[in-house]
């Protein structure tokens, strides 16, 4: 299992992640292990709660989704994957239990995005805001919908999907992982089962990344052939101002 390094690179995938030019302290992460069957979890976390709770929440999180989808007799159905969320909350729960447990983990939180593929199954699990796209033909389909308010509102008609970028309340989350209690649904994941074919690339990104380039700009940068690392160093070039993670994988079969 690759989890805790900057950067990664497998045989059909890269991985990076960066705090960015403007925080201190680097939230996000990033997964990758294999679960057995020529399965694979590829998945990225972001942290929240502040600089003491946010990484350990991240870090956690991945590392009871891991755990969860391991013990499972079929990682890559949809019911395995809806209940990792309490098998990631009981990874938390357990932490804290220590007595050197992370300052604040009780009040932090994490975004998460996941995808369990083999072969050319594919099936994506997210919770907030952190994104699994697939890139080919030169086009970008974002495979989840965000957890957040001017994503309903966007759906409800309330607003344009242009409006949604510059809205002031585009950073509220209706959904994240962790020990808050906000309701069962807050912590629910959504689950997606798609097929990608052979030359496709697999984007599991947080949202450093989708916020700083457009799915057009993104696109067009991994048809190029760009890596994680590049990809993560155009976000940068954009604009980003938050913690950014990626996971790029190609599709080879």
């Amino acid at each position: 299992m690759s989890e805790t390094a900057d950067r990664g690179q497998g045989l059909d995938w890269t991985a990076r992640r960066d705090k960015g030019p403007v925080r201190s302290v680097n939230e996000d992460r990033w997964l990758v292990g294999a679960l057995g069957e020529r399965a694979h979890l590829y998945a990225v976390a972001d942290g929240m709660g502040g600089s003491a709770s946010g990484e350990p929440s991240a870090r956690l999180a991945l590392e009871g989704l891991y755990r969860s989808l391991m013990t499972s007799e079929a990682p890559l159905s949809v019911e395995a994957q809806l209940r990792a969320p309490d098998d990631i909350r009981a990874t938390l729960a357990a932490e804290l239990l220590k007595e050197e447990n992370p300052f604040g983990l009780e009040h932090g939180g994490a975004t998460l995005a996941w995808a369990v593929v083999r072969r050319r199954a594919v099936t994506v699990g997210w919770i907030g805001d952190s994104r699994v796209g697939v890139i080919g033909a030169g086009d970008l389909r974002w495979l989840t919908r965000d957890h957040t308010l001017v994503e309903k509102m966007v759906d409800s008609g309330r607003i344009t999907r242009e409006e949604a970028l510059t809205h002031p309340h585009r950073n509220i989350l209706l959904r994240s992982v962790g020990l808050r209690g906000d309701g069962a649904e807050a912590g629910a994941a959504e689950v997606a089962e798609a097929t990608c074919w052979h030359g496709e690339r697999l984007l599991l990104c947080t949202d450093g990344i989708s916020r700083s380039l457009t799915g057009e700009a993104i696109a067009a940068l991994v048809t190029d052939g760009v890596d994680a690392s590049a990809l993560v160093d155009a976000a940068i070039a954009a604009g980003a101002t938050d913690n950014l993670a990626a996971i790029l994988v190609d599709i080879q079969h």
